[in-house]
């Protein structure tokens, strides 16, 4: 009787084995490596001189929304290397991803590069395929710069562009003077920047797969500018662009709060930009 209490035992185990292994190999692939959720981040990119504070609140106000949520870091150390902090998180359907430059001050085709080397690392670590890039200042002069001359095919797919308060054709007080520059019968700006020049030159490149909502501020003073860009320096994507993407819209945001530093930090900014990305 002993020698079957032994077998009945080890048959009772080897029966409990053959059943978890049963179990185990019918979970769903997509269960088991929670990839489930067709994922397209939203990288959201300072402007010169800027900080985590220049998007902090536009992630807030997204976040606030139950759209998107933050999940990663991108910190781009002086010398162009990397540093990623938090966790991907598969089951997001809207991951934010932060980009924090630390040399704050480089030029646009360098942080073109940087932002190439971060969508290359999400294709490569997330098998990410498409990315919308919501950008304040100079960070959509280097997104255009990433789009055109450093983007491959292998990149994502740019899916969205949201470019705020972009000096695209001059900045006021350098390269440009209050009321100067106006467009003619085609919408083709009478002055061109240098930098715009080389924008347009490569504007082929451009993906036409991508949606595009340009947004600009009039802080109703007379300059027609946020202070520091003017509308038509702003509104220069439109001849870069439209026709040539799959949409184009523009939005001007006035008053107060439409002054350059404070259309990272403005409402009505953040809840457009909210809608354009991900709907109601």
């Amino acid at each position: 009787m002993k020698k079957y209490g032994i077998l009945i035992t080890i048959l009772l185990i080897l029966g409990l084995g053959i059943g978890f292994l049963l179990l185990h190999n019918s979970i769903p692939k997509s269960v088991e490596t929670e990839k489930s959720i067709s994922q397209t981040p939203t990288l959201y990119i300072h402007g010169y001189g800027g900080t985590a504070n220049s998007t902090n609140d536009m992630i807030a106000s997204a976040e606030k929304s139950g759209k998107a949520k933050k999940i990663l870091t991108a910190t781009v150390s002086p010398t162009g290397d990397v540093t990623y902090t938090g966790r991907w998180k598969y089951t997001e359907k809207n991951p934010i991803v932060q980009v924090i430059f630390k040399r704050n001050n480089a030029q646009i085709p360098e942080e073109g590069r940087w932002i190439g080397k971060i969508t290359d690392y999400l294709k490569a670590s997330y098998d990410i395929k498409k990315i919308n890039l919501v950008t304040h200042s100079m960070g959509g002069s280097s997104a255009m710069y990433w789009a055109e001359s450093v983007r491959k095919k292998s990149s994502p797919i740019l899916n969205k562009f949201v470019p705020i308060a972009d000096p695209i054709n001059g900045v006021l007080g350098m390269d440009e003077k209050a009321n100067k520059n106006y467009f003619l019968k085609n919408d083709e700006p009478a002055i061109k920047t240098t930098n715009y020049q080389s924008y347009y030159s490569k504007r082929k490149n451009f993906p036409s797969t991508a949606k595009v909502f340009v947004i600009y501020g009039d802080v109703n003073d007379g300059s027609n500018s946020d202070t520091s860009v003017s509308i038509a320096s702003a509104r220069s994507m439109n001849y870069l662009l439209k026709g040539q993407v799959k949409s184009y819209e523009e939005l001007k945001i006035t008053g107060e709060n439409a002054q350059h530093s404070k259309l990272h930090r403005n409402l009505q900014v953040d809840k457009a930009v909210i809608q354009f990305l991900w709907g109601k």
